[in-house]
Parts: structure tokens; sequence; C-alpha cells
């Protein structure tokens, strides 16, 4: 059994490279993408009818998204999600949180739990002159109302994924916050003065049903490659030596006036 090593653990610590509060960055969704969260999934038993089913609504659901311009706005930018999303300056994630229910057991209590929840994402988004930030927000929105009866359209139409993701030092992604099931909730007022000199932003609230957190390990983001090839391959002599060799023949050149060959 392995012995617990305090000064070892300290060591490993001061050496760990601790996570940044602004090394991150968010994908919100695809309006156009309308393989929603709430389709149905396939069964064995009853595959077909299933499929039949999904491939409905689906057909359905581009007829809608058409009739409220989400069409024309991907037609302006198939990746307009991307863009908007390159304009969120600061957002709040939110994780499970749990109901506890406590019970009488002769002088005191124990507690076990009951249900759980998962709170709104809440960000800030910038305004340029183009309007696409507005324009983003309402098209989802009106995915959400049917103007013609004046009723709500199923889930299935307006709800989507937005990914988060934490960086490491290397910009490489290590750890992805998958939110399930979002939609927008609300759009704070904006207040405006003559004052101030300030960009335009919308803090936004979507509200949503689940959250899947995925760590991604060291080794998938170094491939097959381990810590000794790596460091062999930077500190090869071979990989090293051409470089030194142009620098000084051209150091050498620069001040001697001709070229000299240097091996």
């Amino acid at each position: 059994m392995a012995t617990f090593n305090i000064k070892d653990t300290l060591t490993q610590k001061r050496q760990a490279n601790p996570m940044k509060s602004y090394l991150w960055y968010v994908l919100l969704p695809r309006l156009d993408d309308m393989s929603s969260e709430s389709t149905p999934s396939t069964s064995s038993t009853s595959s077909s009818i299933v499929s039949s089913v999904a491939d409905s609504f689906t057909s359905a659901a581009t007829d809608f998204a058409r009739s409220v311009g989400v069409t024309d706005l991907s037609a302006k930018d198939m990746d307009i999600h991307r863009k908007i999303s390159s304009r969120i300056v600061n957002i709040s994630i939110p994780f499970i949180s749990i109901d506890t229910e406590k019970v009488t057991s002769q002088n005191s209590y124990w507690y076990y739990a009951r249900t759980n929840d998962i709170g709104n994402i809440a960000f800030e988004l910038y305004e340029y002159e183009d309007g696409l930030s507005l324009e983003y927000i309402t098209t989802w929105q009106n995915l959400m109302i049917n103007d013609t009866y004046g009723t709500y359209n199923p889930p299935a139409m307006y709800k989507k994924r937005v990914k988060f993701f934490r960086l490491n030092s290397s910009r490489d992604e290590i750890v992805v916050h998958t939110y399930h099931g979002y939609f927008i909730s609300g759009v704070a007022d904006i207040s405006n003065d003559y004052e101030t000199n300030d960009i335009v932003k919308y803090a936004v609230n979507l509200t949503g049903d689940s959250v899947l957190h995925e760590s991604i390990p060291v080794s998938t983001l170094l491939g097959s490659r381990t810590a000794d090839n790596i460091l062999k391959q930077v500190l090869s002599v071979d990989s090293v030596l051409p470089t030194l060799q142009n620098s000084l023949e051209g150091e050498i050149t620069a001040k001697a006036g001709k070229n000299v060959p240097f091996f």
C-alpha cells in the first residue's frame, strides 16, 4: 500500500500549472441546425416509426426556421454563430445543485438527496454597427413564439446546445462544459445616455436542462508522443545545429563582408 508523502504533494502543487479564469471561449448554437436535442431517440423495436417521426419533425422545423428568418441569417454567414460567440465578453456558467431533505433520527437528523436542478447561463454580448448580435438574439427568440396562433412552439424547435471551453496556457482545450436544452429566457434592459462612450452590450440569460462535463487528458493533447520523445525532439542536436550554423554564418558574413564557410 502506497504511503502518503506530504513533501511530494506540496512539490507537485508548486510545479502544477493552475487554470486561469481568462482562458476560455464559448460556442453558441447554429440556429439553422434543426437536429434538435428533443427529437426522439431510436430503439430496436420501433426504429422505423421513430425515424419517420424524426424526419417529419426535421422537415417541419426547417420550414418554420425559414419562415422566421433563420435561413436568411445563416445565408449572411454560415459561421454566424461563431462570430457572435466571439463577441461574448464575460459569462457565468452554472453547475448542478441538489435539493436535500432531512429525517429525524433520535435527537438528530440525517440527510438525503431529492431533486436536482441547474441554473441559468448569463453572459454579456457586444454589439457592432452590423447589428448581427441583436439579429441573432431575436431570431433565436422567434423560434419560441408562434405569432400566427399566439402560442409557443414545441421545445424541440428552440432548445439548443451551448459549449464552454477552458484552455491551458498553450491554448489547448482541456475542459468542455456542454449545456443541453438551453434557450433565451431573458435579455436585460439597456440604459442609454449622452455622458458615456461605452460599447453597447446585451445581457442575456439562457435557461436549460442539463450539463455534461468532460476533461481532455494531456495524452490526447500530445497525441501518441511521450514526454521523453518531446524532450528529445526539442533538445535534438540535429535540429539545433542547422539553425545555429545559419545564424553564425550570417553574422560572420555581415561583419567580414564576405561569405566564409563555417563548417
